[in-house]
Order: structure tokens, then C-alpha cells, then sequence
């Protein structure tokens, strides 16, 4: 499983980002993913991401889940459906089903 996302819209990135009016950076934005199923943004463009409608600063790797909703510069929000669950949150979810 992938531990780190791009995000943007250089076609190259993980996650394309369409947007003709040049608003989204070319790599606007990161995602990690952590141990446990945590989940990290990293904003590195120019115009903003956001989370849950409050801007991050620039550089700053800022916790983040599912439940969140991201937008880069407003333009377009992350879908969550592009990220593959982690291997330990589908266990942890097999697990108690067992139970």
C-alpha cells in the first residue's frame, strides 16, 4: 500500500486535480498515510487547502480522517474514495465482526 499521495493538477500526481483556471498548484498538496490508519495533508500551494473550511499553513503536516472534508484553493475537495483504507483498520474491523 502507497504511504504517500500526491496531490494536484500535474497529471503526473496520485490524485488529479482537473481545474482549466490554473487555481490548483501543479502539486498542491500531500497525503500521508500512517501507521494505524492515520492520515496527514501537507499544503504546498499557493492558494490554500483547507480543512473542513479552515486554511492550513503552508508546510505543516496537519492530522487528518476520513470524516474531514479537504478542498484545494476551494476548487475542488478530496475524494476519500481514491485513498484505500489501511490493512489494520480493515483487520480491526474483521476482527470485532468475528467476534
Amino acid at each position: 500500500m502507497k504511504t504517500i499521495y500526491s496531490i494536484g493538477r500535474d497529471p503526473s500526481c496520485d490524485i488529479y486535480l482537473h481545474d482549466d483556471n490554473n487555481i490548483i498548484s501543479r502539486n498542491h498538496a500531500i497525503l500521508k498515510v500512517g501507521k494505524g490508519g492515520k492520515y496527514f495533508i501537507v499544503d504546498q500551494s499557493m492558494n490554500g487547502t483547507y480543512i473542513n473550511g479552515i486554511k492550513v499553513s503552508q508546510g505543516v503536516q496537519i492530522p487528518v480522517t476520513r470524516k474531514d472534508v479537504i478542498s484545494f484553493a476551494h476548487v475542488a475537495e478530496l475524494d476519500w474514495n481514491q485513498i484505500p483504507n489501511s490493512g489494520y483498520v480493515v483487520l480491526k474491523i474483521a476482527l470485532i465482526s468475528l467476534a
